[in-house]
This record gives structure tokens, sequence and C-alpha cells, in this order.
């Protein structure tokens, strides 16, 4: 019988995956800022972002024996952040995206960005962070006794599925459309000639094909997740469920901190002894 003073081993793996995560994608961030060689858009830095905030939520109550309960005020905060942060990240992708878009558009077209769509890209995510903020929030303060932490003392929750659900629909709508536009993409870059009378179209510096492939691939991995966790998350409630839900949460910021850290003008960084530039 396990003590009640031991970690349990669920929350040992995500707690350590988290951390993991956290540390891997501030070596992505932290050069890509302090960097000239390092160039990437401005909804790039806020998409990254978006995935620090997402370990830290999940991290405010890590390495907890099994039957650890925080303060109510501090658990309902995190249940907040869990449901809020997650939404706002699939908008910062989207954004991403679609600044991606506008900018190989310009290239294409020689139409440039507004100063209203530019105000929206950015405004967009934090509209949606607040949105789920406050839907949590409303949640939690109708029925407080459904606040609680999960077996295992992984982090804290609302029992209700209601906000699980909103954020699920919020991240497949995103991550859905970021797939389109990125199609869309693929079509404008692929047959130029439909559109200008150009043997070939340039990607700006700061606008890569390393980039926009790496943003195609993570662009599909929340939706196989949604798929695969949904039914996880709205089945009969059972410890292998949760166990299973768990995990596919912390596999995603690492995926993400893989993905777009291991692109060459980031690891270039990092090897100190090459005083050669290597293009991304």
């Amino acid at each position: 019988m396990a003590s009640s003073h031991e970690i349990a081993p669920v929350a040992i793996i995500f707690s350590l995956l988290q951390t993991i995560s956290l540390v891997a994608l501030l070596a992505v961030l932290i050069p890509s800022i302090l960097s000239k060689s390092v160039k990437r858009l401005a909804t790039w830095y806020f998409f990254m972002f978006s995935w620090v905030a997402y370990t830290i939520s999940f991290l405010l109550f890590s390495w907890r024996h099994r039957d650890y309960k925080p303060p109510l005020a501090g658990c309902f905060l995190q249940a907040i952040l869990i449901y809020a942060v997650p939404a706002a990240s699939s908008t910062a992708g989207l954004c991403f995206v679609l600044e991606l878009y506008l900018h190989i558009r310009r290239s294409i077209l020689g139409i440039g960005m507004s100063k209203w769509a530019r105000t929206l890209l950015f405004a967009a995510p934090f509209c949606v962070l607040n949105f789920v903020i406050i839907f949590s929030f409303t949640m939690g303060i109708l029925h407080p006794s459904e606040i609680e932490m999960i077996e295992g003392a992984v982090y804290c929750h609302i029992r209700s599925a209601t906000p699980s659900l909103v954020t699920a629909l919020i991240s497949f709508a995103t991550n859905l459309t970021a797939i389109i536009v990125l199609v869309i993409i693929a079509v404008m870059v692929y047959r130029p000639w439909k559109v200008v009378k150009s043997e070939s179209v340039s990607l700006t510096p700061t606008i890569t094909w390393s980039i926009v492939i790496r943003v195609s691939i993570f662009a599909c991995l929340p939706l196989i997740v949604l798929i695969v966790g949904l039914p996880l998350v709205f089945s009969t409630p059972d410890s292998a469920s949760s166990d299973r839900w768990t995990s596919l949460l912390a596999i995603l910021p690492l995926t993400v901190a893989l993905i777009f850290g291991t692109q060459r003008d980031i690891l270039s960084v990092y090897a100190f002894w090459r005083r050669r530039e290597v293009k991304a």
C-alpha cells in the first residue's frame, strides 16, 4: 500500500516532463532574444512565451506527496490557468501562422500588413486568455466544491467537464484553422506562377522553409492530442484514463521545444566553438 507521504509515479513523470520542457523552452527563447543571428516573427515570441506560461501553470504545485492539499485560493488560481493558458497558446499558434501567411503574401503580391491586422494578431491571444479566465473564474465561484487537486496530487482542476470542453473547442478550432492556412501557404509558394509572373518565391530571412515545415508539423500535434485525449476526459473517470490524459498534457510543451529548438541558427548559438553563420 502506497504511503500518503510518497509522490505518486504519475506526478513524478508529469512534473519531470514539465520541468524539462520549461528548461528546454527557455533554452530556445534566450538565444532568440539575445542573439542577432536568430530572427523570428513577433508572434513567434508570443507563441513561445505562452508555452513557457503553460509549463509554469502546471508546475505550481509539482513534486508534492499524493495526499497534498493546496490552499483553496492557490488551487483555484492553478485551475483557472490550466484552462486559460492552453487556449491562449493555441490562439498564439494560429496568430503565428497567420503572420507567416501575411508576410509570404507580401513577398508574392506586394500587399503589406495593415495596422489593424497586426493589432489583431497581437491582441487575439490575450482576448482568448481573458475570456477563459473569466469563464473558469465564474465556474469556480459558482461551484467552489468542484475545485480540487486531481488524484495523485499532479495539478488542480475544476471537476466539471465544461471548462475542459471550452478549452478543447478553442484549441481544436484554432489548430484546424492553422492547418487550413498552412495549406494555403503551400499552394501560394509552390504555384507562384498562378499569382505573379516570377520563377520563384523568396522567403525573407525571418521566414525560412524550416519554420514553415516545423509549424506544419506542430499544428497537427494538438489535434491528435485532442482526438486521443477528449474521450479520456469525458469518459467515466478512472485512474488509467486520468494518467493517460496527464501524460498527453506533459508531452506537448516538450514537443514545442524540440520542434522549434533544433533549428540550426539556434543550435549554432550554443556551438560556441564554431564561428560561422549558419542559416536555419
